[in-house]
């Protein structure tokens, strides 16, 4: 059962360090409190490792959002003989960027490697591009999902330029041209005229978020934040379109998968 799970151990890192099953992420409880940016799908299921104390408090709310809590084990339970655990500060990577992203990655041959990341949430993405060589902006209003996202970067010792600002007030707009622009999970739309100048010529964005149907499944149901069938295609139209289409989550809410290439020779 152990080999199937995905450990979240909440102990201090000195005793993480002595001894921690193979598959684990050594978390304080202050950041799982906060951040859900390191764990995995919530269809994986867990494994709590915890201090007596924070055995209810952390189990609730992994359960409360949604994770599935397959076994639990105490810090004092951790000390008893015969159990398979493994030494030293190395620590599970459970989490994944975009699966769009990491599947069309290949097909982004971009000159400079520079990506903007509009809306950026948790950070995955920024960091996963960071990791495949990239130097990354990443941009969200919400200061505590910044601070979330720089956890996880330091985590990894993955660097990125983070920016907190409202990307509806475009002096809050960055400087300069762009290999790469994505919009994941995220919908501006006056930020379509934005990313078409900042795009690097030969550069590419990129675009993932919900789109029309999405509304039967309960959430969102704002329209601004949903797209038309074929209103990518249009806004981009001078574009080179890579990918255009239509995927689900794994919930099943259609999602809007774009890719577009800005041509040699555009204004």
């Amino acid at each position: 059962m152990h080999a199937e799970l995905v450990w979240i151990d909440l102990r201090e890192p000195t005793l993480y360090q002595q001894g921690h099953f193979s598959r684990s992420i050594n978390l304080s409880w202050t950041y799982l409190n906060a951040c859900l940016n390191a764990l995995p799908e919530r269809t994986q299921p867990l494994g709590l490792v915890a201090p007596n104390e924070l055995i209810e408090p952390a189990r609730n709310h992994l359960l409360n959002k949604g994770y599935q809590i397959q076994a639990v084990k105490s810090a004092q339970a951790m000390q008893q003989p015969g159990l398979l655990l493994q030494s030293g500060i190395n620590s599970f990577k459970a989490w994944a960027a975009n699966p769009f992203l990491m599947q069309v990655l290949s097909q982004v041959q971009p000159k400079k490697k520079l990506a903007l990341d509009l809306g950026c949430g948790g950070g995955r993405d920024a960091i996963y591009l960071v990791q495949q060589g990239w130097q990354v902006t990443a941009i969200d209003q919400q200061a505590r999902v910044l601070d979330c996202a720089k956890q996880l970067a330091k985590q990894h010792q993955a660097k990125v330029d983070w920016i907190q600002a409202d990307l509806r007030q475009p002096e809050s707009w960055p400087l300069g041209q762009f290999d790469l622009i994505m919009m994941i999970r995220f919908l501006d739309r006056d930020l379509f005229s934005f990313m078409r100048s900042h795009c690097r010529v030969g550069g590419y964005v990129l675009v993932q978020t919900f789109i029309e149907g999405v509304e039967r499944y309960g959430s969102p149901k704002n329209p601004n934040f949903i797209l038309r069938v074929g209103e990518l295609a249009k806004e981009f139209s001078e574009f080179d379109l890579i990918v255009d289409r239509i995927d689900e989550l794994n919930d099943g809410r259609p999602v809007a998968s774009f890719l577009a290439r800005r041509k040699e020779g555009m204004i």
